[in-house]
């Protein structure tokens, strides 16, 4: 993983077996449990990437020095998966 001040360069394992038609990207801002008082930040889908077939992605326009949390799932010819555990938290730079 990259990371500039606003923007993530995430990635991730292709579907297994293949037929992956696009992937769907969802992210959020990573903050506190909420049994330590932190809020749920609701899932973001990444806009304007309706041909998504690569394992990787930029995510941009992110708060600098925010902490980030990302899921996926595969569009096959079955239909969609289910979507992945949520990544582990990524943090974006400082911006100078």
């Amino acid at each position: 993983m990259e990371a500039g001040a606003t923007w993530l360069d995430v990635h991730w394992s292709p579907a297994p077996n293949g037929g992956v038609v696009k992937y769907e990207v969802q992210y959020r801002e990573a903050t506190a449990p909420v049994w330590r008082g932190g809020a749920v930040s609701e899932w973001r889908v990444l806009e304007g990437r309706d041909e998504l077939r690569d394992d990787r992605v930029v995510l941009p326009d992110l708060r600098p020095q925010k902490a980030y949390e990302c899921r996926v799932r595969a569009l096959t010819l079955e239909g969609y998966s289910v979507f992945t555990d949520a990544s582990e938290a990524m943090v974006t730079g400082r911006r100078y």
